[in-house]
């Protein structure tokens, strides 16, 4: 019946892991829970073998990245359905699970996302960058997200028929971190799949501190431009991603030149108040990777 899918990198999983269980031992339901670990530090990976050792549990002999690893999920489950879940990820509602078999009984399904949320209390200046993004742009609600459709889509708790990802699978020239769930849902949508949104969240329960938040962003950008060659500088694209079309607004009333002169001069002290968590509002931020995407497309 359904196959769940958790790809682990330094992070022990116990909590979600036994949440899970609880929930399939209940069901009563064909359920198995997958784990595969890319390339982790001994201590996570001995932890999590403990952990998961009534599952199938694998180990990668070295880091393949976000993309490739949920591929090699289709190699190691056996069911129709896939659940795609972050290991950082923490089941907060007893029906979790029950609530994704209901729309698999219907057969009502192709692609579902269920949502994530953060916690509601505001941590310290060290990792406010990363729970306020999450909390004000990637929380959004089941009405917000039904409206958007396919835009309102992350990788961190999806339910997808075997033979629909089969044939749309993660683009694994995506080594780094970020957008290879954008792109993922672009690329569903270009092949005529309705991604339906489902009021399912689970809790996301990343830490990231600012300065590491930061170098993920960053990777992103490289990401996202390998995305745009990759896809000849596709339209669609640039239509479907928020900050490509903030970037064509740019090139369009010809100010690229000085929009990157200027972001070259505030870029030191744009730097210190984001890691410091004293940038005031997201829209430094959103300055900040509008910034280096355009330093990045300058040079194409």
């Amino acid at each position: 019946m359904l196959s769940i899918c958790i790809p682990v990198f330094n992070l022990e999983i116990a909590e979600l892991y036994c949440a899970l269980q609880a929930q399939i031992d209940s069901s009563k339901k064909e359920i198995e829970i997958v784990v595969i670990d890319d390339d982790s530090k001994e201590a996570f990976k001995i932890a999590n073998r403990k952990t998961c050792a009534e599952s199938t549990y694998i180990e990668l002999p070295e880091n393949v990245g976000r993309a490739k690893i949920r591929n090699l999920f289709l190699k190691h489950t056996k069911y129709d359905n896939l659940l795609f879940l972050d290991c950082d990820s923490k089941i907060t509602d007893i029906n979790y699970l029950e609530n994704y078999i209901k729309l698999l009984n219907k057969k009502a399904i192709q692609v579902v996302f269920g949502g994530s949320y953060y916690h509601a209390k505001k941590p310290n200046r060290e990792h406010l960058l990363r729970w306020e993004y999450g909390t004000k742009k990637e929380n959004k609600p089941i009405q917000v997200r039904k409206k958007l459709k396919n835009k309102a889509f992350l990788t961190n708790n999806f339910l997808i028929e075997r033979t629909v990802f089969e044939k749309n699978k993660f683009d694994e020239s995506l080594t780094k971190y970020g957008y290879e769930d954008t792109l993922f849902g672009y690329n569903l949508t270009l092949n005529g799949y309705r991604i339906s949104q489902i009021d399912n969240p689970v809790l996301n329960n990343e830490f990231d501190t600012n300065i590491e938040y930061l170098n993920k962003v960053r990777e992103s950008i490289d990401n996202l431009y390998i995305i745009i060659q990759k896809h000849n500088y596709d339209e669609g694209l640039f239509e479907h991603i928020k900050l490509l079309k903030a970037y064509k607004k740019i090139e369009q009333k010809k100010i690229l030149k000085a929009y990157n002169l200027l972001f070259k001069l505030k870029k030191p002290v744009i730097l210190v108040l984001l890691k410091s968590g004293f940038y005031g509002s997201l829209a430094l931020f959103n300055y900040y990777k509008l910034g280096l995407i355009c330093e990045k497309l300058s040079k194409k």
